[in-house]
Order: C-alpha cells, then sequence, then structure tokens
C-alpha cells in the first residue's frame, strides 16, 4: 500500500513539476516582451512601466486571499481556474497583437489580471507541494529550486527569439503554456483538498 502510494506521488510529483516548468517558461517569455509591445503601442515609457506595475499589483493584492481560499477549497480545481483565466488574459492581448489593435487599456488590464491568476495559482501549489511531495525523495525541493531558476533564465531569452518572429508569438506560447500546464495539473490523482485542521489554522 505504501509503495502504490509512493509511487502515485512521484508521478503526480512530475505532473506538477512539469506544469510549473511550462507555465513558468510561458509567463517568463512573454513577460519580457509585454513593455516592448506597451511602448511600441504608445511610444510612452511610463505607459510600460505602468503595465509592468499592474501586473506586480495584481499579484500582491490577490495574495492575501488566494492565500486564505487555498486552504478551504480543492486546490486542484484552484489551480486549474487560475491557469484557465491567465489563459483567457492572455489570449485578449494575443489577438489584439495579432490584430494590430491592442490599447494601453487592453494590455493593462491583461496584466492586472494574469497577475491575479498567478498569484491564486501560486498559493494553491504552495499547499499542493505537501501532497505531492514524494516521502523517499530528498532531493524533490532542490530539483523545484533548480526548476523555477532555469525558467527564469530560459523564459525571457525563449520571449526575445519569439518577439523577432512576430510580437504576438509569445503570447500564443504563454496562452497555449497556460493550458498545456492546466491540463496536467488536471491530471493529477493525489486529492490535493486541505485537511480540516489546515483550514482552521489559517
Amino acid at each position: 500500500m505504501k509503495t502504490e502510494e509512493n509511487a502515485r506521488r512521484a508521478r503526480d510529483f512530475r505532473l506538477y513539476w512539469i506544469a510549473g516548468a511550462v507555465d513558468q517558461i510561458g509567463s517568463q517569455a512573454s513577460g519580457i516582451v509585454f513593455p516592448l509591445v506597451t511602448l511600441a503601442v504608445t511610444g510612452s515609457p511610463a505607459a510600460a512601466g505602468l503595465v509592468g506595475a499592474l501586473a506586480l499589483a495584481g499579484r500582491l493584492v490577490t495574495a492575501p486571499v488566494a492565500g486564505v481560499l487555498a486552504d478551504r477549497l480543492p486546490r486542484k480545481r484552484l489551480m486549474v481556474g487560475a491557469l484557465l483565466l491567465a489563459a483567457a488574459a492572455m489570449a485578449v492581448v494575443l489577438v489584439a497583437v495579432a490584430a494590430g489593435v491592442p490599447t494601453l487599456a487592453l494590455l493593462a488590464g491583461a496584466a492586472f489580471v494574469e497577475g491575479v491568476a498567478q498569484a491564486g495559482y501560486e498559493s494553491a501549489g504552495a499547499g499542493a507541494i505537501r501532497r505531492v511531495l514524494p516521502a523517499d525523495d530528498k532531493k524533490a525541493l532542490a530539483r523545484l529550486e533548480a526548476r523555477n531558476h532555469a525558467a527564469q533564465i530560459a523564459g525571457p531569452v525563449l520571449g526575445g527569439a519569439l518577439y523577432q518572429l512576430g510580437r504576438w508569438v509569445p503570447f500564443l506560447v504563454d496562452v497555449v503554456s497556460y493550458v498545456v500546464a492546466a491540463g496536467l495539473v488536471a491530471a493529477i490523482r493525489t486529492d490535493l483538498t486541505p485537511t480540516v485542521r489546515n483550514a482552521r489554522r489559517s
């Protein structure tokens, strides 16, 4: 029985790890070009800074609430929902940029919504990792850290390369990455629902 549980956790940890890698690389890729697109649309460095600030504001404003919800609601649903919300926000940007009709309001709003979604995903994911972390794998946390660092390096490089192909291409990759990550999280079999004890502590 213990062996089966460890095998399930190992499988689900891999899904969790890959989902995070895909999500982060896509987000970093589009994040590096967001200011460039805003600058191209508005010609204003201040506007480009505003979009970046709103993305951060979305995360900061949502993080406390998301943390509480992650301790009370099904975490897998929250993670999948957050990823799909981010995908929808980036899909709006993708269509607007591809059609050549992006506006500052649209870019700023999408950046804020993506920040909100990322805060929700990260809060739920932080609680979920305790459920899928293999008990017999001492290097699992180290692999998570390595994944995060690698994504922070690879994402911007990829984003810059994709931007050369077209302003809309990084956003397409980001949308696809969010959808793929949502599918991977949905495939996790381990019950990620918070325990009654954990919910009462928060």
